[in-house]
């Protein structure tokens, strides 16, 4: 598997654009809705389709270093958008989806964008909402509408993008430079504009890459909204670093999350600890719905596989010993990353000893991705795992079980000024 240096880089722009142009007609980007695959882009095509975006971001606003705001579910343009944008020098903004439209009005006055892209259905709704004309301040790019639909001042058509706007320039950006504010309320309250540097995502990158490195051959399900920070980094930064295959699908609705995952033989995903326990139940009622003697074979494979890889993964043996189980996931999925919330031991013991480990780490938006995680090395069900070498954690005033105050400090932590709502 090939070891990343992130060192020699100064920005995000300048590590993307590199890898993207190492790995040629290897396939980089995947996109089904439902059933039916949308897109299937290699590397040469996301080169040429990423600059194409930057340049007709400059093109359009009149300059380099924008702060541009992406309001999408997952899908290969929040990507190239997202990429596009870096290209220019500029911050991103990713906003969720899921908040409303009035929300989302919120946010976009308060991070003072001066770009946005975004879906129709996204696109309409926030209009009907926007009685301030925000929208109208700022120049918005609008993916997928119908062909009837017609815009007009600052706002365009995703698709309608110009390949003669100029050339292409990789704008420069320094380590300390913002890459991205990532609007976070942590436990509650007002949402604050976290400034999240180019050299905390690459200290990330570096970091989680020594940890889990990947290669081309493997292919990483991007489920989770790419605006979080777990699949911001595992699954769009690590992946393309890499030179691996990224998939989305365009609908949530689990009985296309199992066929997508066989379908493109995932390797990887990430899965938030609600949906992990859901497919846990599913998979211990399956197991009891089996005929008495089969179900007693199963279990005790299950639980030769466990003592046998009580101390590391051993994936050729589990998937040999329990293929029925791995090929309903596809017969190539290594890992499963979860974090966001609490994980139970039990589920993540029940996923272990199936062979299919997941991967616990402890994080906040404040300080990129994680601070801790659990290396595998021995699993460990009860743990969110180790500091990353670039952290360094305390517990401050601990009472006498041992518990206080996390105090963090590190490579990964955002610029000391974070940008509050008023």
């Amino acid at each position: 598997m090939t070891h990343l240096d992130l060192h020699r880089f100064s920005s995000l722009q300048e590590a993307l654009h590199t890898f993207i142009g190492m790995h040629g007609s290897s396939i980089a980007l995947i996109e089904a809705d439902r059933d039916r695959e949308k897109v299937r882009m290699d590397y040469v095509a996301l080169d040429e389709i990423t600059k194409k975006f930057s340049m007709n971001l400059v093109h359009r606003i009149g300059k380099n270093h924008a702060r541009m705001g992406i309001i999408m579910s997952n899908q290969s343009k929040w990507i190239t958008s997202a990429i596009g944008l870096f290209y220019t020098g500029g911050t991103l903004v990713p906003l969720d989806y899921k908040l409303t439209p009035e929300d989302q009005l919120k946010l976009i006055r308060h991070s003072q964008i001066e770009a946005l892209v975004t879906e129709f259905p996204f696109w309409k709704r926030m209009k009907t909402a926007d009685t301030d004309g925000i929208l109208e301040k700022i120049h918005v790019f609008v993916t997928e509408a119908p062909e009837k639909e017609s815009f007009s001042g600052k706002t365009y058509r995703w698709e309608s993008m110009d390949a003669s706007n100029g050339d292409f320039a990789l704008i420069p950006s320094t380590r300390e430079t913002v890459a991205c504010i990532v609007y976070s309320s942590g436990t509650g309250g007002t949402p604050k504009g976290c400034m999240l540097t180019h050299n905390n995502y690459l200290s990330q990158a570096q970091s989680l890459s020594e940890l889990y490195p990947i290669d081309q051959d493997d292919t990483y399900f991007s489920f989770i909204p790419t605006n979080h920070a777990i699949d911001f980094m595992c699954g769009f930064l690590l992946p393309l670093f890499f030179g691996s295959k990224i998939v989305h699908q365009r609908t949530l609705r689990p009985e296309f999350f199992a066929s997508t995952i066989q379908t493109y033989k995932i390797s990887h995903m990430a899965l938030v600890p609600m949906l992990l326990k859901t497919l846990e139940e599913k998979i211990r009622t399956k197991l009891k719905e089996l005929p008495p003697f089969k179900k007693f074979i199963t279990n005790a494979l299950i639980s030769i596989n466990a003592a046998v890889t009580r101390k590391k993964p051993w994936y050729g043996f589990s998937r040999t010993l329990l293929a029925p189980i791995h090929k309903t996931f596809g017969g190539h999925l290594r890992l499963i990353f979860a974090g966001g919330a609490f994980v139970e031991a039990s589920t993540a013991q029940f996923f272990y000893d199936l062979g299919l480990p997941v991967v616990i780490g402890y994080g906040l938006t404040e300080a990129g991705t994680v601070l801790t995680v659990n290396d595998l090395n021995p699993f460990r069900a009860n743990t969110v795992g180790k500091p990353l070498k670039i952290t360094q954690l305390k517990i401050n005033n601990p009472d006498n079980q041992g518990i206080g105050e996390v105090w963090v400090q590190g490579a990964t932590v955002m610029k000391a000024i974070s940008m509050p709502m008023s």
